[in-house]
């Protein structure tokens, strides 16, 4: 995941591509890498040495400018958690008593997590977890 502070990166202009390298398995050479671009309307197979050493650049630059995995966990669980939130179906914690109106609500209709929050306060956060919690 790039953070927000790596703004244009020239890797972005390249567009989406995957760099393909084949082992050797049952060969005796391994055969040549290849750089896979998808546009709109079509796909291109790049394999001369320049065009290869060219994206190489542009990925080792990008994997500098990006996040480890432990940094990328937090954004990445909160813009799901936000999507999803955005489907929750709200309901009153049957562990709810009568407090005035305040309760604890329950959204149990999201997939792979159960999220919980203060119905006082329903733009606030909510906590999620695993069903089985």
């Amino acid at each position: 995941m790039l953070p927000l502070a790596a703004s244009a990166h020239y890797g972005t202009l390249a567009g989406t591509f995957m760099m393909l390298d084949f082992p050797l398995h049952n060969r005796a050479v391994a055969g040549p890498s290849v750089v896979y671009c998808e546009s709109l309307t079509g796909a291109l197979h790049l394999d001369r040495p320049a065009e290869i050493a060219a994206y190489e650049r542009v990925w080792s630059s990008l994997d500098g400018f990006a996040l480890d995995e432990r940094e990328s966990r937090q954004p990445i669980s909160k813009t799901i958690g936000d999507v999803y939130l955005t489907r929750a179906q709200w309901r009153k914690s049957t562990r709810s008593g009568d407090n005035n109106g305040a309760c604890v609500e329950v959204a149990d209709n999201l997939p792979g997590f159960v999220a919980v929050r203060y119905n006082k306060d329903p733009a606030g956060p909510a906590l999620a977890f695993s069903p089985t919690a």
